[in-house]
């Protein structure tokens, strides 16, 4: 199945991206038709689903690949990014009964390392960079209340914030606050879930003096998002998004004003803009 997406502006649409499907309705090429000379990018997935190959391509020429391998489990034990036909980064994944260490190299030399032990729902990450520690996690669980509490030290081991994370009946987190070492409060993020779909996010944050952002969504009885507002504290609108799909459940229109922060797959182009796509599709 081939998609084209035609941006409307003032009645006239024109071409801008093309898709195509596999019969596990899999995206397996897409062309960027705003982009000069016109971007490609070529994608491949194993028998399981995962995706192990991505190719950039720019008037032809390949650009960048990634490269990612899995084990018998279906975890990424390896990930290469190439420039060209030049390796730049590889991540390599190595996974025990008690957790899993991460290494990334670029051009050779270790860079960062994550070294994870777990167990249970709790966790104990350190993050080096060029081999030297930088920063520490312990995560403790609290089954009775489903609270996790994250305290986080810097590479000298002094207590630089703490996370506490809320979760509902199903698991899903529906309160999360950062406060720092002497207990005040940096950020909070609330989420109101219904049926795994989240319906309202309330984002505060006091770092930078107070702000707060105030999400809202609509969904169809196919659980398609169809409607989400972002707004600020006073109720002012700042980003508005509406959807709609055909008869085969398809994604056929969509439209708003996107600030490129909350809305990330048409607001690298569309700051503060109005956006009207309109989706066709061939078989």
């Amino acid at each position: 199945m081939k998609k084209l997406t035609y941006k409307v502006i003032e009645d006239e649409q024109t071409l801008v991206y093309e898709e195509l499907y596999n019969s596990k309705n899999e995206v397996i090429y897409y062309k960027d038709y705003q982009a000069n000379p016109h971007a490609e990018k070529k994608i491949t997935f194993n028998d399981l689903g995962l995706l192990v190959e991505e190719i950039d391509l720019s008037d032809g020429n390949e650009l960048n690949r990634l490269e990612l391998i899995y084990d018998k489990n279906g975890r990424n034990t390896e990930r290469n990014f190439f420039f060209g036909t030049d390796l730049y980064e590889k991540v390599i994944t190595e996974y025990s009964e008690s957790g899993h260490v991460k290494t990334t190299y670029q051009d050779g030399e270790e860079v960062n390392r994550l070294v994870t032990e777990t167990k249970g729902k709790n966790y104990v990450s350190k993050f080096y960079q060029n081999e030297k520690l930088i920063e520490s996690q312990f995560s403790e669980y609290d089954t009775v209340n489903k609270c996790n509490e994250i305290k986080i030290y810097d590479g000298d081991n002094n207590l630089i914030a703490i996370r506490k994370e809320t979760y509902n009946h199903a698991d899903e987190v529906v309160n999360i606050e950062d406060v720092n070492e002497n207990g005040n409060l940096l950020s909070e993020h609330t989420y109101e879930i219904e049926k795994g779909l989240t319906l309202k996010e309330v984002h505060r944050d006091f770092r930078a003096g107070e702000s707060e952002y105030n999400i809202s969504r609509e969904y169809d009885f196919n659980k398609n998002l169809i409607k989400m507002e972002v707004r600020a504290a006073n109720n002012h609108l700042i980003e508005f998004y509406l959807s709609t799909y055909d008869d085969k459940n398809r994604l056929a229109e969509e439209k708003g004003v996107s600030n490129g922060s909350f809305n990330a797959i048409y607001g690298s182009y569309t700051n503060g803009e109005e956006y009207h796509f309109i989706h066709k599709y061939e078989n």
